[in-house]
């Protein structure tokens, strides 16, 4: 029998390791770890030192530590496993370790199932906990922990002599040693006769050894450590596989493709090629050590969570306790900081065409007047609903500048610049007309004449000199393209992308050197190869952007930056929702680290796109979550660079299907029925901030004006980890707050130090889940399918931010204490009152 020996990663706080899984192949090993099997969805086969058991949905199945087993699927399966250390249970409990376990639920009937129902419940309470993250979570898991322990001895105790015990306690001691060894030091070349120095053994002997305990050869072992590495080097990275090769201890190239042909059973250019393509499930977790494969977007996490004590897992949780904060402010400081409140100098909206549509229009104003911001950004420009190009009979080019007119001609009508998108590509231009994205098509191919579209490109902008003026065309941007670093959006080759580039910015720029021309609008900037390889090929090319613009989302880009399928009508599958809260600040420091590598730190940096997600049916868009998001994003970077495109101000965008319903969780700040969203009200809270900074810090953001002070107080709760992994299981269309940490009330006390003597008026806007959210009103009001124009004129005027007038004399401190829910937004104006 070939068996390996797995080392089981713990979180230092927690005295377990839980977490769900779905099982392809996981091949013979064995661990110090006590290992419980909680079958949600499916059956899988699992065999014990040679035994073999079936286990069905609902099942509970205990291995003991140091068992050898082996899980084999036997159709698709989402398993819940929660490994208890040995060590730690001795720390606990005298004796246990010479306790053995029997828990095979599957030998009883429905009527005997009370004594397991009793663990499910307890292993359903834990994932939830270490799901939600509550304050002090970790002293609950302990107490937790204790009460399995508990169930284990009481429920679950075999006094039976166990079989088949793997090894002496000497023999795992020297397992891991040299398994620890090995994981350290891999990059390094190591021998058998270095190893056997350090355990004082003959070669001969220790080979015999290892070969017994972890089922291969010693070279073998050490190769399948190097390949896990190299692996996600091939996956996740554009490092040349000569460099991954060297980079994770392989002597040679010639040794590297050895070694991964054997394991692998294709060559790594190969294995890279297939993953680009579309990623898939490789056979290697049939020969390697065991390998645990995350389930993906399965919503049999609800299983799961009906063994909550509650019974309904969309009973929300609430907090039952309060944390206090306290600040003290001195607003005499004279160390103000001139605000440029640069994140309302741009909004998007989808499509160039979707700006004539009435409703839009009305948003945009409606938006204008919360922020005044200055730039609009949207796609397809030159799709071919704008009919801008077309061709005569003999191939001539024929343009047509009608709807462009009216959409710049109503921008202009209230005070808005074209932040100006290249793209996509007219259909009688393109060089491939079935390459499109979206459900409303846009074409994204190159074009099939580089001179017609510099053609194109020159007389757009030559129109727009002769109608507004040099003097206005000079302050637009001219962006090219859309996220050219990603698959669905251009299927040409990365030097074709920069060939187009070049041609189009030597094109404006022999116009005006003095246009703006920027891009390349990148989505990731993890994998900053492409970024960095665009920055040196414009600089040796002479085509240095003026500005640089990119992207946004709070997805882990592991997923985003493979080249996807289109899903059904336009949506794309992205990755995993980042648990970084601070994902666009490090974004943002990223890219500067770029610039200032390529000593480009000096150009203008924009955001043209951003959002927590870019899924245009997230049920949290319609959240109070999202006024926090955004006000706790444009706070903390405020502004760090040139502009904050936030996508999108409307629902009403044709990427996707029109939907049904008003509040599907599209990503706009208004819905398709021009509602206004709490994140719209964050956006006009922001607006009215003044432009001297007075303080900051965690939570809160002061600012004064000419007419007193301003305040914003936030407190901002984050997607939680099963949310975050795609597990949709504990959200709805009426439930939608399940999915975020578990956090306390905040009880706040600000103290207000320099206030001049006085009588001030202080107004305080509250925008919570009860106020400002016409989400929750609706569901408050039945949560109707279908809007009457009564019903979304009540929603209009219900679901507005409450307000408080109060004035007060001060003399010395003003104390101002107040109480935050989870995702409330609070806006406070504090200004002094003349005396006649």
């Amino acid at each position: 029998m070939n068996f390996t020996y797995e080392i089981i990663e713990m979180n230092k706080e927690l005295p377990i390791h839980i977490f769900l899984h779905s099982v392809d192949y996981v091949t013979n090993h064995w661990h110090d770890s006590i290992e419980i099997i909680f079958v949600l969805k499916g059956k899988v086969n699992v065999s014990v030192n040679d035994k073999r058991f079936e286990l069905n949905e609902k099942d509970l199945f205990l291995i003991n530590a140091n068992d050898i087993h082996s899980i084999q699927h036997q159709e698709e399966n989402l398993l819940l496993a929660i490994q208890v250390p040995i060590p730690e249970l001795k720390e606990n409990s005298k004796n246990l370790d010479s306790y053995t376990f029997s828990c095979k639920s599957f030998l009883y009937d429905d009527n005997h199932q009370e004594e397991f129902n009793e663990l499910r419940a307890l292993l359903a309470q834990m994932m939830w906990v270490v799901n939600k993250e509550a304050e002090g979570y970790e002293l609950q898991i302990k107490s937790l922990y204790f009460q399995l322990i508990y169930l284990l001895i009481k429920n679950f105790k075999d006094e039976q002599e166990r079989e088949n015990k793997i090894s002496s306690q000497k023999h795992i001691e020297r397992l891991l040693r040299i398994t620890s060894y090995v994981k350290e030091n891999f990059r390094q070349p190591i021998t058998l006769n270095e190893l056997s120095q350090n355990e004082f053994l003959s070669v001969h002997y220790l080979s015999k050894f290892i070969q017994k305990h972890l089922g291969m050869p010693f070279s073998k072992y050490v190769d399948s450590i190097r390949l896990d590495h190299a692996v996600k080097d091939i996956v996740f990275t554009d490092i040349p596989l000569t460099q991954i090769a060297l980079d994770n201890g392989f002597a040679s190239v010639k040794a590297f493709n050895r070694a991964f042909k054997e394991f692998y059973h294709q060559t790594p250019s190969e294995y890279r090629r297939a993953v680009e393509m579309e990623p898939r499930k490789s056979d290697s977790n049939k020969v390697t050590l065991a390998n645990y494969v995350e389930i993906d977007k399965s919503q049999a996490f609800s299983k799961l969570f009906s063994y909550l004590p509650s019974g309904d897992k969309t009973i929300e949780i609430e907090s039952k306790s309060v944390t206090k904060k306290q600040y003290s402010i001195d607003v005499s400081n004279n160390q103000k900081t001139k605000l440029q409140h640069l994140w309302k100098k741009l909004m998007t909206v989808g499509k160039a065409k979707e700006c004539l549509y009435t409703d839009v229009q009305d948003q945009l104003k409606l938006v204008k007047k919360a922020t005044n911001f200055q730039y609009l950004r949207f796609h397809g420009l030159f799709d071919d609903e704008m009919m801008i190009y077309g061709e005569n009979e003999l191939g001539e080019p024929e343009l047509n500048f009608l709807y462009t007119d009216k959409l710049f001609d109503f921008l202009q009508s209230i005070d808005v610049k074209p932040f100006v998108e290249l793209g996509y590509m007219p259909g009688e231009l393109a060089e491939n007309q079935d390459q499109t994205v979206f459900y409303k098509k846009s074409i994204i191919s190159k074009p099939k004449d580089i001179e017609k579209w510099n053609l194109l490109v020159r007389n757009f902008i030559i129109h727009y000199e002769d109608r507004y003026g040099i003097d206005e065309v000079q302050q637009w941007y001219f962006e090219f393209w859309n996220e050219p670093d990603f698959f669905v959006f251009w299927r040409g080759s990365f030097e074709e992308y920069c060939h187009l580039y070049k041609n189009t910015y030597q094109t404006i720029k022999t116009l005006n050197p003095a246009y703006k021309v920027g891009g390349p609008s990148i989505v990731s900037i993890n994998n900053s190869d492409w970024l960095q390889q665009f920055l040196d090929f414009c600089m040796n090319e002479n085509c240095v952007p003026d500005f640089i613009s990119f992207h946004c989302y709070m997805h882990d880009e592991l997923d985003i930056n493979k080249k996807k399928k289109l899903l059904d009508e336009g949506s794309f599958e992205f990755g995993y929702i980042s648990r970084d809260e601070d994902f666009l600040k490090n974004k943002i420091i990223k890219i500067k680290q770029i610039l200032a590598e390529k000593k480009m730190d000096t150009v203008e940096l924009h955001l043209t796109e951003w959002n927590s997600t870019a899924f245009h049916r997230d049920l949290t868009n319609d959240t109070s979550f999202k006024a926090a998001f955004v006000v706790k994003n444009l706070l903390e970077n405020m502004d760090s660079i040139g502009s904050f495109g936030y996508w999108t101000v409307s629902d009403l965008i044709e990427e996707q299907r029109a939907a049904v319903s008003t509040f599907h969780g599209g990503l706009g700040l208004i819905t398709n029925k021009s509602i206004p969203k709490p994140a719209y009200y964050a956006y006009e809270f922001l607006g009215k901030l003044g432009d001297q900074m007075i303080a900051a810090g965690e939570g809160y953001f002061m600012t004064k004006s000419p007419k007193g002070y301003q305040m914003i107080l936030y407190h901002y709760c984050h997607y939680d980890m099963l949310y975050c992994m795609n597990q949709h299981a504990n959200i709805d269309s009426k439930n939608r707050y399940n999915v975020f940490l578990d956090r306390d009330e905040i009880q706040l006390k600000l103290i207000l130090s320099g206030l001049e003597k006085g009588n001030y008026k202080i107004k305080q806007h509250v925008l919570n889940r009860e106020n400002g959210s016409a989400f929750d009103k609706w569901v408050e009001m039945g949560a109707p399918e279908s809007l009457s124009h009564e019903d979304t004129n009540y929603l209009k005027s219900s679901s507005i931010p409450k307000q408080h007038v109060s004035e007060v004399r001060i003399e010395n401190d003003f104390i101002l204490n107040t109480n935050l829910q989870p995702h409330e937004v609070q806006f406070y104006e504090i200004r002094p009152l003349r005396t006649l």
